[in-house]
């Protein structure tokens, strides 16, 4: 590498061609394929939310770590609420200085303030996008919201989660800081609630949606056979069918076609699925077998000219569903 130096230019910001650069590119080159394996076992076996941890270490405490540990010390006290964070309930008030005691303490060694983050699967769809544990140090992000559902699999992919972690972590900062910025609580909720609004019609706008999404969509419209027959339509199209929505007395719900490579001799090649999907007011029971006749759907392929496989008779239960061949 020294001898590079012989080879600079006169502007002294680039090094002629030649064997000698040609050699140096490949020493380099060399040494990072040497060095990636291990930098990418590393990535892998890291623990969700290292990343997270590492970021929030870096930055000013004032703007990340002092302003939870302020709303939740207040909310250990009994003088205020929170949406985002989950604070414990404490015995006596030793108990609770104690456990403020330990939050400052972590505050100030930075990077252990965020231990690890998961997708919390025990909430529900109306609650938040996320809540900072505070006596465990853990960012739950709560796989129901209509905002996970939809990149459900950025979330949960090591390579791209990062950008949904900060949002994550964001709007729980964004609470503490209207704390402590003095604004008034009903002032914070009516915020927080308009915010949380704006997520959930951006995720349900964006137009994609996750598998998690699609099945969420199919489970929450179970009792809906309006609503049902839409999604069941739509989970098909997320497979990669092109799906036709029909629906009507006597009619499929829908055709969904599955577009295949041309066969040896080029000749365009295809199938199709015959949609319908019944489904009951209440969770409890199963859907009659009377209801699901072959024999109707048969009548259906020939109403539709739908002259190809089919797949039809799909059964709803509570989170489960059964597709009869």
């Amino acid at each position: 590498m020294d001898g590079l130096d012989e080879e600079l230019r006169s502007n002294r910001e680039a090094i002629s061609e030649g064997p000698l650069l040609a050699t140096a590119q490949d020493v380099l080159r060399a040494i990072f394929n040497f060095v990636r394996p291990t930098i990418e076992k590393h990535d892998a076996d890291e623990e969700p939310g290292a990343k997270l941890a590492r970021k929030l270490a870096a930055s000013p405490a004032s703007l990340s770590r002092h302003p939870i540990v302020e709303l939740a010390r207040a909310v250990a006290e009994g003088r205020s609420s929170s949406r985002y964070l989950i604070v414990p309930r404490h015995k006596s008030p030793v108990e609770r200085d104690a456990f403020v005691a330990s939050l400052v303490h972590r505050a100030t060694q930075a990077d252990e303030f965020v231990a690890g983050l998961s997708i919390d699967y025990t909430g529900s769809p109306e609650d938040g996008i996320a809540q900072y544990d505070t006596g465990s140090g853990y960012l739950k992000v709560n796989a129901w919201h209509p905002f996970v559902a939809t990149f459900h699999d950025e979330f949960a992919a090591k390579g791209s989660r990062q950008p949904l972690e900060l949002l994550a972590m964001a709007e729980v900062f964004i609470e503490s800081h209207m704390y402590a910025l003095g604004v008034k609580k009903d002032q914070i909720e009516e915020f927080l609630t308009a915010r949380d609004r704006l997520l959930r019609t951006l995720a349900n706008e964006s137009g994609r949606q996750s598998a998690f999404g699609v099945a969420l969509a199919l489970q929450n419209a179970r009792n809906n056979p309006d609503a049902l027959e839409e999604k069941f339509c739509a989970a098909f199209s997320s497979l990669g069918f092109e799906v036709t929505p029909i629906g009507g007395n006597g009619k499929p719900d829908g055709v969904a076609t599955a577009i295949l490579s041309a066969d040896h001799d080029g000749t365009a090649q295809q199938y199709g699925v015959s949609l319908e999907a019944k489904s009951k007011e209440k969770d409890k029971g199963k859907v009659s077998a009377e209801k699901v006749k072959i024999s109707a759907v048969i009548r259906q392929e020939i109403s539709t000219n739908a002259s190809m496989p089919w797949c039809s008779g799909v059964h709803f239960q509570p989170a489960k569903a059964m597709c009869r061949l």
